[in-house]
């Protein structure tokens, strides 16, 4: 009797010791690794800044060539036609956003983020939660062999549909903001201006 009372405790306590090495080996190291590696990637969401307004226009502080290159290399985008920022003004409105467009496989894909304008300087302010403003915006043809992004709103800046170029067919929009995707195309942005 005392044997097995014996061999039960050690056992509970065999397993007792495992199940915490288990744990202490793999949750406070991961969740500490991600956490360090979403605040080095957004700065806590400190603004960069993205461009200077030159004689009403938005001239990019980032090259357009070392952004394509970076997203292009990542396999976010198979092509990209436009890495900009738009801008519009009238009076005592203004918008901005910057806008990179492209394709992904066959589908028309783009990255869309509101901008902070503070007088002559524009900002990125990225977060770890992208909200409604920031946002993977994808067009998917059916029977349209080429669909294109339709802006709406102040100064006509913002996605807000889709719309087929070529062909009978029509093209779906779809606007995602909190997926993996959207996370890698800030992260090479906030890369670029913060170097």
């Amino acid at each position: 009797m005392k044997t097995k009372t014996l061999f039960f405790s050690l056992s509970l306590i065999v397993v007792a010791a495992i199940i915490f090495i288990a744990c202490n080996k793999n949750s406070p190291s991961t969740t500490h690794k991600d956490d360090s590696a979403k605040n080095t990637v957004y700065s806590g969401g400190t603004p960069l800044l993205i461009a200077n307004i030159v004689n009403g226009n938005a001239v990019p502080v980032f090259d357009k060539d070392t952004l394509a290159n970076s997203l292009l290399t990542s396999g976010l985008f198979d092509n990209i036609s436009a890495a900009d920022i738009d801008y519009g003004v009238s009076g005592a409105q203004e918008a901005a956003f910057i806008t990179i467009i492209g394709h992904k496989s066959n589908d028309a894909v783009a990255f869309q983020a509101e901008l902070d304008i503070r007088g002559t300087e524009i900002y990125f302010t990225p977060t770890e939660e992208p909200v409604q403003t920031m946002a993977k915006h994808t067009c998917t043809g059916h029977g349209c062999s080429s669909c294109k992004f339709i802006r709406t709103g102040l100064f006509n800046l913002k996605i807000t549909g889709c719309e087929c170029k070529t062909g009978d067919g029509n093209c779906d929009h779809t606007v995602t903001s909190d997926n993996g995707w959207v996370f890698q195309v800030v992260s090479i942005l906030a890369a670029i201006l913060g170097s």
